[in-house]
């Protein structure tokens, strides 16, 4: 994640609708930190909670042939 975003569930507080979602609705989202704090700032959302994305072990699987751990096998254009 780019170090200028952050990523959050917002509430939507101001009168009108915020990037598309309808006040009194919660959404979350991945922002641009200075547009998150504009919009705090101007009471159109408020942060509920903050989201640190992450993959949860046992969320994904590898494709076949791929070993779980170690630097077994590597992807790489170089060197063929």
């Amino acid at each position: 994640m780019n170090a200028d975003t952050v990523s959050g569930l917002y509430r939507v507080i101001g009168e009108r609708r915020y990037r598309g979602h309808e006040p009194g609705t919660e959404f979350s989202a991945r922002l641009n930190a200075m547009a998150e704090a504009r919009a705090v700032r101007r009471g159109d959302i408020e942060l509920v909670d903050r989201i640190e994305p992450m993959l949860r072990p046992g969320s994904y699987t590898l494709p076949d042939g791929w070993e779980a751990t170690g630097a077994g096998r590597r992807l790489s254009t170089i060197g063929g």
